[in-house]
């Protein structure tokens, strides 16, 4: 097995591959399977609404360990409704690396590490604020904004002015 870190285009996929996506950002766990034309092929979504809502906040240690109890399943649920029996069915495995609650990324991003590394998938890591920006592209339709685009991004404490040139990808291959 090689490990090494490459910032480049993405490795040599099937034409129509898809990817397992880790969220673990901040208060929610959301997992989903995602086709490479931005179909959804099956996603999972474990709220923390109501852990926090008596403190009137996101408390990251109880966010942190709601993560770390729900995110085996949240992989498990979108894998079963994307049809799939395992992480072995997916081309690669990509998961929110920042910006965001550290304590709760590592849950996410140590997981996603260790699934990629386990069933040999390129490691994908994903800058939330850029995520929000190119997703956006898909509802875009029929065809999504020419690169570069300005957008404004309102997003939680992170509200800024973006203008984006092309896609930055990262990839860590196993």
């Amino acid at each position: 097995m090689r490990s090494h870190s490459v910032l480049a285009a993405p490795p040599q996929l099937p034409a129509s591959f898809t990817v397992l996506g880790i969220e673990t950002s901040c208060d929610d766990t959301g997992v989903a399977v995602v086709r490479c034309d931005g179909t959804i092929l099956g996603e999972s979504i474990a709220s923390q609404a109501e852990l926090h809502e008596e403190w009137g906040g996101v408390m990251p240690g109880l966010a942190r360990d709601a993560h770390a109890e729900a995110l085996n399943r949240t992989i498990a649920e979108a894998l079963d409704r994307a049809g799939l029996q395992s992480v072995a069915d997916v081309d690669a495995v990509a998961v929110t690396v920042g910006p965001g609650l550290e304590i709760c990324l590592r849950v996410g991003t140590e997981t996603a590490k260790a699934l990629a590394l386990e069933h040999e998938k390129p490691f994908v890591a994903v800058h939330h604020l850029e995520a929000h920006v190119l997703m956006a592209r898909l509802a875009c339709q029929p065809e999504p904004p020419p690169f570069p685009f300005l957008t404004l991004l309102v997003s939680g404490g992170h509200c800024q002015l973006l203008y984006r040139l092309r896609v930055r990808v990262r990839v860590r291959v196993p």
